[in-house]
């Protein structure tokens, strides 16, 4: 009984300050911030569940299958392998010696290189693409960078069996654009999601990497033992990268207020509890007093175990790839 009494009087202040925001014009000035803090609040609850929308989801869903093209144009060699022709030109005696390296093609130094090429590819350009996504929106730099990956991905079948340089140069192409993928998700998430789905958009975005060996195994498995051969493999990824950013490109704006197709009650909801200086990455950084304590959190127990075994992970594949 005391909570509906406490929910019945919570609706009339609401209905109250309503009214009184409609009746009464007053001056900006002369308008406390918290009450009109609350008239807010008060409609925007009212509103959320007056109208839904999912305008958010396709944005969702749109940005993992698009992250998820990037790990399927770079795995596409990790399966097309045993159908390439290497670029080395291997002797009798040296054929005898290896026979991993007959049936591959390639050597294990060129395929070491071919692998790491990707790795450092994204090492260096993953403090770059954050700094452009902060600074002119994550749009336009991961838009880009889909269409690096794909227009990288779509030349691999012209150089790979010709030119081992090239090749490594595409690779490297390929990385850079990855490295867009953990700095999207994260912007995804601050600009589209609500404050109580965060853990739902960042946990579905980050495995973009699975999902992206979901899509290019059974395209490779197919394609290889086909007519079609190895390289449709790499036409055919490309194509579906391109499409797919071409779509993400069309749905996405840095903004939802900006989005023509999201709702009022919806943009209300992702816009709960957030300030336009939360958002604004720049401006807490101009404002923040105290410098980011960097060394403390890299030596947090917590960060230092996910990084580990990160490592561990990526390191025991890579091992495992380049002895194949």
């Amino acid at each position: 009984m005391i909570a509906n009494d406490e929910n019945t009087q919570l609706v009339s202040k609401c209905t109250v300050a309503n009214n009184d925001s409609t009746n009464a014009k007053l001056p900006e000035s002369s308008v406390n911030p918290l009450i009109a803090n609350r008239r807010i609040s008060c409609i925007s609850i009212k509103s959320i569940y007056e109208k839904r929308s999912c305008m958010r989801y396709v944005v969702l869903f749109t940005t993992l299958i698009s992250l998820a093209s990037f790990t399927a144009n770079i795995n596409a060699f990790n399966f097309t392998i045993l159908c390439m022709p290497g670029t080395s030109q291997l002797d009798e005696e040296t054929l005898k010696l290896n026979q991993t390296m007959y049936d591959t093609g390639f050597t294990r130094s060129d395929k070491t290189l071919i692998y790491t090429s990707v790795a450092v590819g994204s090492l260096f350009a993953v403090l770059p693409i954050s700094f452009l996504i902060s600074k002119i929106g994550c749009r336009k730099v991961f838009f880009t960078c889909g269409l690096l990956s794909s227009v990288a991905t779509c030349l691999i079948p012209f150089v790979a069996a010709e030119n081992l340089t090239l090749f490594l140069a595409l690779r490297f192409l390929q990385g850079v654009a990855f490295a867009s993928g953990m700095p999207t998700a994260g912007s995804v998430t601050s600009s589209w999601s609500p404050i109580l789905q965060h853990g739902l958009f960042i946990s579905t975005l980050t495995v973009f990497p699975v999902v992206g060996c979901i899509i290019a195994m059974p395209i490779s498995g197919v394609l290889c033992t086909s007519s079609l051969g190895w390289k449709a493999v790499y036409f055919i990824l490309s194509a579906f990268s391109f499409i797919m950013f071409i779509i993400w490109a069309i749905l996405y704006t840095d903004d939802p207020e900006e989005h023509p197709l999201v709702s009022k009650s919806e943009l209300l909801l992702i816009s709960s509890d957030k300030s336009s200086e939360d958002t604004n990455c720049d401006k807490l950084m101009e404002e923040e007093s105290e410098s980011i304590p960097y060394r403390k959190i890299l030596l947090t127990p917590s960060i230092v175990g996910v990084c580990a075994g990160a490592i561990g992970d990526f390191l025991s594949i890579q091992v495992i790839m380049a002895n194949i």
